[in-house]
């Protein structure tokens, strides 16, 4: 069960989890002599945000949508800059994908850009029937929610 204020607490939650992480890297990296680089690829304005089936921009994940050429092509530069200003054995690339399950089915169901549409039809998928199917099973969730919180007011015992 969904208590009030879960959503503001999750969000507050992740950036502590990953704070704590980061602390975690930049300990172990002092202490084993691992050189960690963080790439943040925060493109949040709304021509590289992944998009729902509706079609509204979304930030989901701090992320925008893994089929936007700009977002590739930005992130292999900074990749390419690691590698050329530091002595490095590896990069761990995260979160350079569509949004998983555990981030909601909203997020989960994107993204339906442009870039993803020509990926799609590269592909050879119909395109337009994923889309629709998509927001019809977006639109059944969104009406068993809304019935739901009707049904826990009226019918469940406070």
């Amino acid at each position: 069960m969904e208590f009030q204020g879960s959503n503001t607490l999750t969000s507050f939650l992740k950036k502590v989890l990953k704070i704590l992480l980061l602390v975690m890297i930049r300990g172990w990296s002092k202490d084993y002599g691992i050189r960690a680089f963080r790439i943040d690829n925060e493109f949040r304005d709304p021509k590289f945000l992944a998009e729902d089936p509706y079609g509204r921009k979304n930030i989901w994940f701090g992320s925008g949508c893994p089929n936007n050429p700009d977002i590739r092509r930005k992130t292999l530069q900074q990749v390419s800059e690691i590698l050329e200003k530091h002595d490095v054995s590896s990069i761990l690339l995260d979160g350079i994908r569509f949004a998983s399950v555990g981030s909601g089915i909203e997020a989960f169901a994107t993204c339906f850009c442009e870039n993803c549409r020509n990926k799609a039809e590269e592909y050879g998928y119909r395109f337009e029937e994923m889309k629709q199917s998509v927001e019809k099973m977006l639109n059944a969730f969104h009406d068993f929610k809304q019935a739901w919180e009707v049904c826990k007011h009226t019918v469940l015992p406070q």
